[in-house]
Formats: C-alpha cells, sequence, structure tokens
C-alpha cells in the first residue's frame, strides 16, 4: 500500500479541522444553551408579564441560535470524520474506523440502550421542554 505524504497531511488537517469544529460546536452550545436557562432562572422574582414575554424571546432565541450553531458544526464534524474514515482506509489506519467499528459492535450488542445514548435530535426535546417551561413561568403567575 502506497501512502502518499499529501494523503497524511491531508488525514492532520481533517484530524485538526474535526477538533477545532468540536470545540467550537461544544464552546457555542455552553455559552447560549447556559445563557438560555439562566435567563429562565434570574426572571424567578419579575411579575409582569410583558417583561417575561420579552425576556422568554430572547432566551428562546439564544437557545435557537446555539441549537442551529450545533446543527451546523455538527454537520461539518460528521463530514470530516467520513473523510478520515476514507483516508484510513487509504493508508491502512485504524483509529476512527476502530472506534466506528466499537460503536456499531455496542449498538449490536444493546440498540435500546446504546441508542438512547447517541439520542441525535435530544437538543429538539430540549427545546420543546423549555418553551414549555417559559409557558408555565408566563403563565403560572396567573393560575396562582
Amino acid at each position: 500500500m502506497v501512502v502518499l505524504d499529501k494523503d497524511k497531511i491531508e488525514y492532520q488537517e481533517a484530524n485538526a479541522l474535526l477538533r477545532h469544529y468540536n470545540s467550537v460546536e461544544w464552546m457555542a452550545g455552553s455559552i447560549f444553551f447556559s445563557a438560555a436557562f439562566a435567563i429562565l432562572g434570574l426572571t424567578w422574582e419579575v411579575e409582569e408579564s410583558n417583561l417575561l414575554v420579552i425576556f422568554a424571546v430572547t432566551s428562546v432565541g439564544l437557545f435557537t441560535f446555539g441549537f442551529l450553531v450545533e446543527r451546523r458544526f455538527g454537520f461539518y464534524c460528521d463530514t470530516i470524520l467520513e473523510r478520515i474514515w476514507e483516508l484510513e482506509r487509504q493508508m491502512g489506519m485504524n483509529l476512527h474506523l476502530s472506534i466506528k467499528r466499537k460503536d456499531r459492535e455496542a449498538t449490536l450488542k444493546s440498540p435500546i440502550l446504546h441508542s438512547l445514548q447517541k439520542i441525535r435530535y435530544l437538543t429538539v426535546f430540549i427545546m420543546v421542554v423549555f418553551i414549555l417551561f417559559w409557558i408555565l413561568r408566563i403563565v403560572l403567575p396567573f393560575l396562582l
């Protein structure tokens, strides 16, 4: 098997880019999701409904922006990882491919438990729950 220098360089660059995009994804998520939840928690003393609606729109907007950033950079990471797998096959390497293989083996052993750990759209579920929290937060003072 002939390993070209350009393939080695591309493999190194792809790994570096994967780490970069993954760190941006986590950083953006931690900032925007935390800010969204912080606004919800910090407005517990606010009683004016108009002000609560403004905070709710801001908070859900931050959450949505974080979600969109996460999805976009997640797409980049998935695309780069597919290219890394191709390069590893060409060069006879086995790092990312062995992770992929072990992941598939774990899925076959326990498909239900493994799929629960790998829910791709958990953020969508959290967003729905988050919006429900805001609705309860705005409506709850009127019900009590």
